[in-house]
């Protein structure tokens, strides 16, 4: 069901609301506050010099006037629709990766347990790519796991910056997300601080991480 304000970006909707209206009104309306930005709309100008001819007689001036105002205003409606579209699909891929990224670290923070560990490891293709500023590269699930269990269970937890969290797609392929985490060896104190770059890869429905970095490292 479509909420109010979508109803409102309607783009029979705004050609009724124009019909409403008068040209005065509707010239108001369309007239631009501001330089228009890329991708929108504008046709203020032809309206005006469209009015200011003085050879048109005022019946016919003012219809081609408001019809003009009706293309222009279903126009905008039909942008908005698509920006709207555009931010719902944006915001769900958010959501969904941040759901992986707080999956994946709930496991990585408890990997001790070998229940947590196992689900940990599904978040990562066999061909998986780790690059660390500190600690190098490492390629292969099998040696960035060994390094997991080896460096991380039991020693410190992760803990996400949320504010610095950003999701960009990636068409074909996936998502990537960057952020800053923090590292905590204790319940009250994290010590340590870092960027990273995670790179998801979706197939077949299943979410997997092929790239990531860690960079950037610092005490806090």
């Amino acid at each position: 069901m479509c909420t109010a304000a979508e109803l409102r970006m309607d783009p029979d909707n705004a050609r009724r609301a124009a019909k409403r209206k008068s040209i005065e009104e509707l010239a108001n309306e369309i007239t631009p506050r501001r330089p228009p930005e890329c991708g929108e709309l504008s046709l203020s100008a032809t309206h005006r010099r469209i009015r200011s001819l003085q050879g048109l007689g005022r019946r016919w001036r003012d219809g081609l006037v408001r019809a003009l105002v009706e293309l222009e205003m279903w126009a905008r409606a039909v942008f908005q629709r698509g920006h709207l579209t555009c931010r719902r699909s944006a915001r769900a891929l958010y959501q969904k990766i941040l759901a992986l990224d707080t999956a994946l670290f709930d496991s990585f923070n408890k990997c001790s347990n070998p229940a947590e560990f196992r689900r940990h490891a599904a978040f990562f293709a066999k061909e998986i790519e780790f690059y660390h500023d500190l600690g190098g590269v490492t390629v292969g699930v099998d040696d960035f796991l060994a390094n997991t269990r080896k460096n991380v269970c039991g020693k410190f937890r992760r803990e996400l910056d949320l504010q610095s969290f950003r999701v960009f797609p990636i068409p074909g392929y996936g998502a990537m997300a960057i952020g800053t985490h923090r590292f905590c060896h204790t319940p009250d104190t994290c010590e340590g601080v870092a960027e990273f770059t995670t790179l998801w890869r979706e197939k077949d429905g299943v979410w997997q991480i092929a790239r990531a970095l860690s960079y950037a490292h610092r005490s806090l």
